[in-house]
């Protein structure tokens, strides 16, 4: 059982952690959207709007650590980091028509699908070990005085040891006539 399934109130605290960044941020987009509500400012305060979102996408990556249930962290940060690049694009494509910071963007977009990438790799890797942990960890030990506790990876008993040439003790149980000169 997972800890985050044994106790709900760990996933309520999660998830009121979540709301209240949302809420925060909110408020945050809302005061600079209007203190730059002016039409000279307004791209302006559309792209700082932007580049905080993906500031606090990145704080939201960083909190899944924090918490027992990351999923509201993780729920935060793809909606940030997917808010914040639009922002930016549609601004900075239709707002002040700068074609080099859209391509600017546009690298950042696939820098962040390839770390995406990357790191839904790693947590199914993660997934993998831990599920070979826990039957490694639910199997019984075998005993040092079992046969088969001696047996090769392959699941099979080591194959006998074949006697080939001689082996120690067999001079004397019979001796060479040729050395003996008889």
């Amino acid at each position: 059982m997972s800890a985050a399934s044994s106790s709900p109130v760990r996933g309520a605290w999660g998830a009121v952690a979540g709301a209240a960044l949302l809420v925060v941020a909110g408020i945050v987009f809302f005061l600079i959207y209007i203190t730059s509500s002016s039409a000279n400012s307004h791209a302006g305060g559309l792209t700082e709007i932007g580049i905080l979102a993906l500031v606090f996408a990145l704080g939201s990556y960083l909190a899944q650590s924090l918490g027992t249930d990351p999923l509201p962290f993780q729920v935060a940060q793809w909606s940030f980091t997917g808010f914040g690049f639009a922002v930016l694009f549609l601004t900075l494509l239709w707002l002040t028509f700068n074609l080099i910071g859209v391509i600017v963007v546009l690298l950042l977009v696939v820098v962040v699908a390839l770390a995406a990438r990357w790191g839904a790799g790693a947590r199914a890797s993660e997934e993998r070990r831990g599920d070979e942990r826990r039957n490694w960890q639910s199997s019984s030990p075998p005993s040092a005085f079992s046969y088969t506790a001696a047996q090769a990876p392959g699941g099979s008993p080591p194959p006998p040891i074949a006697a080939s040439g001689p082996t120690i003790g067999s001079e004397i149980a019979a001796p060479d006539p040729s050395r003996t000169g008889k």
